[in-house]
């Protein structure tokens, strides 16, 4: 009992705690929070090999800057070439079968100048015919007299010679009646085969007119062909579609590769942009144009957030818990040396931000029971909590908007063990 006693008194008897006090300040608050990011590109611009065929040695390595329209890589190009030929001597052909087929000239004269040769004939089978019935007229006319005498001859009416005199006039005009039936008949037959000529005439140029149509399409095939060789040609050189940087290098070569086979990456730093994953609860808090602060191994770069994206997704932290996260795309106002793609960085978002206000030390506030914040107040060598209301809160000050002025003195850095009405020592 005795020894309780003692030991009483000398807790009685030992020095107050010794404390750090401070006073609020007055100053500028950002509030702000932290995550990861990482840069990348907005754009970039993969290089395949667009037909079939068989590349030389790919030469540019990453890091390479390379010109808009710059030869990436030499692509044997035979093959593009000798369909180009091909088709074009195909155009070619078709073009002159159809410039042939279209020269219809030669048959049109010769046709005109069949009609003009059957007319004639035509004409002259007229003559013949009335030559013929005037040739005929005589004979039968030749024929009569011939009877006629004869009869007066066995009368002995008239003379033996008058009666010879008129079988010759019959014979003649028998001849001139044959010789007229002659020429009649080579006629018809001359104009048969002048109609049948121009007939044929008439025919072919028909014919040769209605396959005008296929070979127009036969001509229109051979020229889509040749663009599609003329496209393949062009396909086949490998040129820089911007101006900026080779990212990665997927081939060396030389060797065959398939049409479509990924070659380089290309992409331009000055499309860098940075993405952080930010907890969706502080998404809200931000929008476009908010600031941000970037940092690296002490460099800092300053941008603004572009956009918000509109999705969110689920994602584990390190403690293994589900955490909804959202992509913050944010754009660098100067893209600086020293950044590349795929760095990471710390970003810090500047949420709101307040001038001229009262501030502590974010560890000297504790959480209260009613759940706001409390400091302790020091009055002369004794400790009173104080509830005080808080403004911003940045990730080390405090705002202060209600509860304390600016002659208060509290703990720096209070503890749990503090209770109401205790003595302390002011720390130096």
């Amino acid at each position: 009992m005795k020894k309780w006693l003692w030991v009483l008194l000398l807790a009685g008897c030992a020095p107050p705690p010794e404390m750090r006090v401070v006073s609020p300040s007055q100053g500028d608050i950002v509030e702000s929070f932290t995550e990861k990011a990482e840069t990348r590109l907005s754009r970039q611009y993969p290089v395949q090999v667009p037909v079939s065929g068989r590349i030389g040695r790919v030469e540019l390595k990453p890091g390479d800057a390379v010109r808009r329209g710059q030869v990436l890589v030499h692509f044997d190009r035979f093959d593009q070439r000798s369909s180009l030929l091909q088709a074009q001597a195909r155009v070619s052909e078709a073009e002159q079968d159809l410039a042939l087929l279209g020269d219809v000239g030669v048959e049109r004269q010769a046709a005109a100048e069949g009609r003009a040769q059957l007319g004639a004939l035509r004409q002259r089978q007229g003559a013949l015919q009335a030559q013929l019935r005037e040739a005929e007229a005589r004979w039968r006319q030749a024929q009569a007299d011939s009877k006629r005498w004869k009869a007066m001859l066995q009368k002995e009416l008239m003379p033996q010679r008058d009666f010879e005199q008129a079988q010759l006039a019959e014979r003649a005009a028998y001849e001139s009646v044959r010789r007229l039936r002659q020429e009649l008949l080579a006629q018809a037959q001359d104009q048969a085969a002048a109609e049948s000529r121009v007939a044929r005439l008439r025919e072919e140029e028909s014919r040769r007119l209605n396959q005008a149509p296929v070979l127009q399409q036969r001509v229109a095939q051979a020229q889509q062909e040749q663009a599609r060789a003329e496209h393949a040609l062009g396909r086949a050189e490998i040129r820089s579609p911007i101006e900026g940087v080779v990212l990665k290098r997927y081939e060396e070569g030389p060797r065959d590769m398939a049409a479509g086979s990924p070659l380089l990456l290309l992409g331009n730093l000055r499309d860098l942009e940075v993405v952080c994953q930010v907890l969706t609860g502080d998404a809200v808090r931000v929008e476009k144009g908010t600031p941000v602060d970037l940092e690296a191994s002490g460099k800092h770069w300053q941008g603004r957030v572009q956009q918000i994206e509109p999705a969110g997704f689920t994602k584990l932290s390190s403690l293994g818990i589900e955490q909804q996260r959202v992509n913050v795309i944010i754009g660098l106002d100067k893209p600086g040396a020293g950044l590349g793609v795929g760095y990471q960085l710390q970003a810090r978002f500047q949420v709101r931000s307040r001038a001229g206000v009262m501030l502590i030390d974010r560890f000297s506030a504790l959480q209260g029971a009613n759940g706001g914040k409390l400091v302790w107040k020091v009055e002369g060598d004794r400790l009173h909590s104080q509830p005080i209301e808080v403004g911003l809160a940045s990730e080390t000050t405090l705002e202060v908007v209600k509860g304390l002025k600016a002659s208060d003195q509290i703990v720096a850095v209070p503890d749990a063990t503090l209770v109401e009405g205790m003595r302390i020592q002011v720390g130096r």
